[in-house]
């Protein structure tokens, strides 16, 4: 199963818009599911759209860093486990952290490396973007 580090990786990709990298963690369709209801991207491109959307919109609220961190991982069973991850967005010393808190529900391919195939946030640091983005490339399937 995954350490850290490999959240650490993902973390950054997404921040850096590294798309190729960013990828590799997740299986298609992807399930998200929050507060808003449950978001199914079909296609890698669906999901950059709204990636990219989210980092632009972290961006222009000053985030100059965004952080992971695992909090806890399930015991891997019939190579699956869940991990529940942090993300700390960093808008400098007058502003205070801001959280997201995700549960990734992720399927081991080997030892050291798993796909993710669903997350549930629980909690969101910029609840909007996924209430701003309305297209028809990403299937809502309730409220």
């Amino acid at each position: 199963m995954p350490s850290g580090d490999d959240f650490d990786k993902l973390t950054a990709a997404l921040f850096n818009k590294d798309w190729d990298v960013f990828l590799t963690f997740f299986t298609f369709p992807l399930a998200v599911h929050s507060s808003e209801g449950l978001f199914v991207f079909k296609t890698p491109r669906d999901l950059i759209a709204v990636c990219t959307q989210y980092v632009d919109k972290i961006r222009s609220q000053n985030v100059h860093t965004l952080k992971s961190k695992v909090v806890a991982q399930e015991i891997p069973r019939n190579r699956r486990c869940r991990i529940w991850r942090n993300i700390y967005h960093d808008a400098g010393t007058d502003a205070p952290f801001r959280v997201s808190r995700a549960v990734m529900y992720c399927r081991a391919l080997t030892q050291n490396a798993c796909k993710i195939d669903m997350i549930e946030y629980t909690e969101r640091a910029f609840p909007s973007v996924l209430q701003d983005y309305r297209t028809n490339v990403v299937h809502r399937v309730f409220a």
